[in-house]
């Protein structure tokens, strides 16, 4: 329900607000809104809520500092959607801005379109306009765009289908990617061990020589030792004194030279460029849409996959040149 007040005393500028006095602007004049009327769905300037309090003292007045809920508020009045407004959802569109090609409430004419040139709508709509070619092809042309609708609905619909398949088609491939240099590392790791044992066997084989020597070397020489003292017979005592001292001569130059060898002691050394190879490899290879890729960028995606492949097969020959370097200290 709007309020008639008196707005000849009232001084009126050029300035834009987000809401104007809605009595004001009935007759011209722009002023900026301090007051909003749910019940009376009005906006209202100091001078016009002393009017409206005075004569709807019941209604709900929400001032500036609830200005965030003046459009969430309780409208009583009634806007059809097809008129409504979208930026006063409260008013309805009576007005059209050909300037600017948009249809238009009081309001949005007094924020935003205050020195066009607009006209009420009802004058556009003059007898006849129903009847016109324009207006009886737009059912046509509307069913035409909603069947194209309709179409790029269900193609983009299929598109999605098959981007979340290739996906999982790419992720696979990623996987068997990664399972063939895993594959391709075992073997490798194979070989590498092959390669240590055998340069492990000949001093494991030289080790339990040596340690047999010894163990039969101790058993002789206390085997001579106790003959020796428990026989009683001088000739042989003396065959086993003679037996022993050839022993222990010999015994010695097998101390002397095992005191000459050094430990044995395996190590590993890996091939230089192992450990860099792998942290060069930022991905298995590139990502991209094949429909919308330009040729640089796909030339550039394939020679990254080109130049990660290169990497992987020279993996299997850094880690095999560090094989060579094994050795023992």
């Amino acid at each position: 329900m709007e309020i008639l007040c008196d707005t000849s005393s009232k001084t009126t500028s050029d300035s834009e607000y987000d809401y104007t006095c809605s009595p004001c602007n009935d007759e011209g004049l722009n002023k900026e809104a301090q007051y909003f009327c749910g019940e009376c769905a009005q906006f209202y300037c100091n001078e016009c809520e002393q009017w409206h309090k005075k004569i709807r003292k019941r209604h709900v007045v929400l001032g500036r500092e609830d200005s965030r809920q003046w459009l969430q508020a309780p409208i009583q009045s009634v806007v059809e959607d097809l008129e409504r407004c979208k930026k006063h959802p409260n008013k309805a569109l009576e007005l059209y801005c050909g300037g600017h090609d948009e249809l238009c409430c009081h309001l949005c004419v007094a924020n935003n379109h205050s020195r066009c040139s607009v006209v009420h709508i009802p004058v556009l709509a003059v007898l006849g306009f129903r009847e016109t070619d324009e207006f009886n092809r737009l059912p046509d042309e509307v069913e035409e765009l909603r069947n194209q609708l309709e179409e790029f609905r269900e193609s983009r619909k299929r598109s999605k289908e098959k981007i979340e398949t290739s996906w999982y088609k790419a992720l696979m491939d990623i996987k068997v990617l990664r399972g063939k240099i895993i594959g391709q590392l075992d073997t490798v790791e194979k070989r590498t061990i092959t390669e240590m044992i055998k340069v492990m066997a000949p001093s494991v084989e030289i080790l339990t020589k040596d340690v047999d020597k010894c163990n039969d070397m101790r058993d002789r020489l206390k085997c001579f030792i106790d003959e020796i003292k428990s026989n009683k017979s001088e000739s042989l005592s003396y065959v086993g004194f003679t037996k022993c001292k050839s022993l222990t001569a010999e015994a010695n130059i097998v101390c002397k030279e095992m005191i000459k060898t050094k430990d044995f002691e395996i190590v590993f050394q890996p091939g230089s460029n192992v450990e860099t190879t792998v942290s060069s490899i930022n991905t298995f290879g590139a990502i991209f849409d094949v429909n919308h890729i330009s040729p640089n960028c796909m030339v550039t995606s394939l020679r990254h996959v080109t130049n990660t492949n290169s990497l992987i097969m020279g993996l299997s020959g850094h880690i095999e040149k560090g094989i060579a370097v094994l050795e023992l200290k």
